[in-house]
């Protein structure tokens, strides 16, 4: 997909800073693919040429299969967890995957596999993650 991409493109991708160059893009699309069996969706926006430069302003969407069997924590309550997801899914909040240290540490861990990586697996696996506060969150604590 990086294919379609100039040496200095750059895509914004919701709730992240923008990214620039085409190592970067293929890497922020290749992670999305790693994440599990999901669809992303290039619409074109608007096209303009300028000499011998065509510009083509796009919009995407990004859709992850929900069935991955990879668990992030264990023991929660369900209001905590709606609370999570909410805090997620307004932008307040994102998830950075982390060792099994930082659990460890805490006095916690899950007893079930290791994921590498947030992906589709078909038995339940541990993804270890950081709740990280976004740039969002950290305005509305000024």
């Amino acid at each position: 997909m990086a294919s379609v991409y100039t040496d200095d493109a750059r895509i914004l991708p919701p709730n992240e800073p923008m990214i620039s160059g085409r190592a970067a893009i293929e890497d922020f699309w290749q992670n999305f693919l790693n994440q599990g069996e999901g669809e992303a969706i290039l619409d074109t926006v608007s096209v303009e040429i300028k000499g011998d430069t065509l510009i083509e302003i796009g919009a995407y969407s990004l859709e992850i299969k929900k069935d991955t069997h990879v668990i992030l924590w264990a023991g929660m309550s369900e209001r905590a967890v709606d609370t999570i997801q909410y805090l997620r899914n307004e932008g307040y909040i994102k998830f950075l995957p982390c060792s099994p240290l930082v659990y460890l540490y805490d006095g916690e861990c899950l007893t079930m596999p290791l994921a590498k990586r947030k992906r589709y697996v078909k038995k339940d696996h541990w993804l270890p993650v950081q709740i990280l506060r976004t740039k969002k969150c950290k305005e509305l604590l000024v």
